[in-house]
């Protein structure tokens, strides 16, 4: 029998949010790889300058 822990869904999971924000990330890694600066994709997704290069340089 599964316990309690087995069952609980990741954070986003219920929402689609985690789906939103992988989708949100393979596009700005795809708008980067096409030579988009990462000033310009910060300004497109709202996000720090920080937060774009955290995406486009992760391994994942």
């Amino acid at each position: 029998m599964p316990s309690k822990e087995d069952t609980r869904k990741k954070w986003g999971e219920t929402s689609g949010t985690r789906d939103y924000i992988r989708k949100r990330n393979e596009d700005i890694k795809s708008k980067h790889k096409g030579g988009q600066t990462v000033l310009n994709l910060a300004e497109e997704f709202f996000l720090s300058i920080d937060s774009i290069k955290k995406i486009v340089y992760s391994k994942k």
